[in-house]
Parts: C-alpha cells; structure tokens; sequence
C-alpha cells in the first residue's frame, strides 16, 4: 500500500506547526505509518536546522536536495516515542553516530561536551574534541530548539564522560 503524498505534506505540515508529537502505542500499527511518520520526522529536522549539522555546521546538498545530514532523535524514539521537533538535531552521519554512542552530548546551554575517553586522529578536519564547549547550531525559531528534558536525559543515560 503506498502512502499517498498528500496525506505525507499535509502531515509534514501539521508536524511542524504543532512543534511534532509523542505518539501512543496504538498510534503507530502498521509499517507505512512508521515509515511516513519517520520521513517526516527527519524531514522537519533538517530543514529547521536548514540541512546542517548542529555539531559542526557540515552542508552538503546535492541538485536532488540530498544531504548529508540525519534528522536525529535525541531520546530514543524506540523507547520514548517521541517526536517533537525540539527532541530532534539534525547531525551529519558521523557525528550521528557519535551521538547516539555517546561520545558527546549538549549541557543545558547548547554547549558541547565531548567523552574523554577517545582517542582521535583527524589530519583533513577538526578533531571532535575541539568543539567541547562550543555552542551547536539551533533553529532560527526558538520553538524547535531542543528541549531541556532531551539533551539532560542523553547525558544521564548515553553519554560517556568517563576518565
């Protein structure tokens, strides 16, 4: 069954005018609604974010509008369900990853903090470590910022501050 794309724009457009939603266990039942409510997720993301890493700023769009980066949950949509814009950043692929293992993470200024327990080597681009205390990038509307309870729950429960 194909979704049709009307119903996708006119969800996209609802997601983002409301800030996103946290869905119910019974909201979600079949495999279309997880794909499209997914899309559409990521979608919203990265545009308010206008398609660059908050960590580092990377943007790379192709003449298809594809990019390189993620719309990434900063609490697990598999365990919280949540999809409001402001529990969302939208990250390159490496720092994506980075992210969701825990090797850096965001204080309640927007600050970066980066684990101490990596070893880097990083000739053609900046070490992660030298962006610990900067600030990320965040939307230019304050509404889609991440939300307090995000980055502080990533902290407490992902982040590897170690040694």
């Amino acid at each position: 069954m194909l979704f049709p794309i009307n119903s996708f724009q006119a969800l996209q457009e609802q997601l983002q005018k409301e800030g996103g939603v946290v869905y119910g266990p019974e909201d979600l039942k079949n495999e279309e609604e997880l794909v499209v409510r997914n899309t559409a997720f990521r979608r919203i993301v990265i545009s308010v974010y206008e398609h660059r890493c908050a960590f580092c700023g990377l943007q790379i769009i192709d003449s298809f509008g594809q990019g390189v980066v993620d719309g990434a949950h900063i609490m697990p949509f598999s365990k919280f369900r949540n999809d409001r814009i402001s529990n969302g950043l939208s990250l390159c692929k490496n720092h994506h990853w980075a992210f969701d293992r825990g090797w850096f993470s965001i204080d309640d200024g927007y600050k970066v903090l980066v684990s101490k327990n990596l070893r880097e080597k990083s000739p053609n681009a900046k070490p992660t470590s030298r962006f610990h205390s900067e600030r990320i990038l965040l939307p230019v509307k304050e509404m889609y910022a991440p939300s307090p309870e995000s980055p502080r729950w990533h902290r407490e429960n992902v982040f590897d501050s170690s040694s």
